[in-house]
């Protein structure tokens, strides 16, 4: 069962080559969180399509799944192992256009591309992993 928590403000400071729309600094930013099976949730808009459904994890690197990088034509990088809680598999590296999270939207931002453990999945299809690459850009 989903139910929303709350919504996060974020105030964003970020230089304007980062992002699109950049809020002044006494400005908020609302975005949405769901809580299921102890995992936080985001709707993520991709390269303008989406919501995509989303773990927030500070402590992970951005993460698409290999349907979702498929789905959205991205360009598939170097094979490279990646060693997280569902141990080493494969996974490339891409990059997209756009991210955007609530009213903020971040361009260029790097994602791997990987299958996620079954400890991430939730009831909800998840399609990927907002991570410290993302949250990292917002102070």
């Amino acid at each position: 069962m989903m139910v929303p928590l709350m919504a996060v403000p974020f105030a964003c400071l970020v230089s304007a080559s980062a992002m699109e729309v950049q809020p002044r600094a006494s400005e908020a930013v609302t975005v949405p969180i769901t809580i299921d099976a102890d995992h936080l949730q985001v709707d993520v808009t991709i390269n303008g399509e989406g919501p995509f459904h989303f773990l927030l994890d500070s402590g992970a690197v951005n993460v698409l799944t290999p349907a979702l990088a498929k789905r959205l034509a991205l360009p598939e990088g170097k094979r490279i192992s990646a060693t997280g809680t569902g141990g080493t598999q494969q996974a490339t590296r891409t990059k997209v256009a756009s991210v955007a999270i609530g009213g903020v939207t971040l361009t260029g931002q790097d994602f791997y591309v990987v299958e996620l453990p079954s400890a991430a999945v939730t009831g909800r299809k998840i399609d990927g992993l907002i991570g410290h690459g993302w949250l990292g850009k917002i102070p």
